[in-house]
């Protein structure tokens, strides 16, 4: 989770007793996902990220899942406003709540779209 002024607390539950990384998806937009996240919230570069999802998201002969296109348009809105680029932030953040997702979909993405909307309100740091 995230604080409106940025700060990033992750709370994690150990789930085995191996202490190896599972690999980084094979599938196109899981491992576009899977990098950018870890270029956003872990190694602090959302210059990295935003390259990543650009990228991804520029492929002419592949498509992400509605929830794959929905979840990599927040991650590049909020590298976006990390970068201070709020014209693209909420450009991103609204084509992100246009995709059409099912009800739990919608509802796994909540969170990141009540946020980034908040963050990107008028008079938000």
């Amino acid at each position: 989770m995230s604080d409106p002024g940025g700060n990033c607390v992750r709370v994690a539950e150990k789930i085995s007793e191996s202490q190896h990384h599972r690999p980084a998806p094979k599938e196109t937009f899981a491992r576009a996902l899977h990098y950018a996240a870890i270029f956003t919230h872990s190694r602090e570069d959302p210059a990295g990220a935003a390259q990543i999802i650009d990228r991804v998201l520029g492929l002419e002969d592949e498509r992400p899942t509605p929830l794959q296109e929905a979840r990599l348009l927040l991650l590049r809105a909020e590298a976006a406003h990390q970068l201070g680029d709020d014209a693209t932030a909420e450009h991103m953040l609204n084509t992100a709540a246009g995709v059409q997702l099912t009800v739990e979909q919608r509802d796994s993405v909540r969170g990141d779209l009540e946020r980034l909307t908040e963050l990107l309100a008028p008079g938000q740091p």
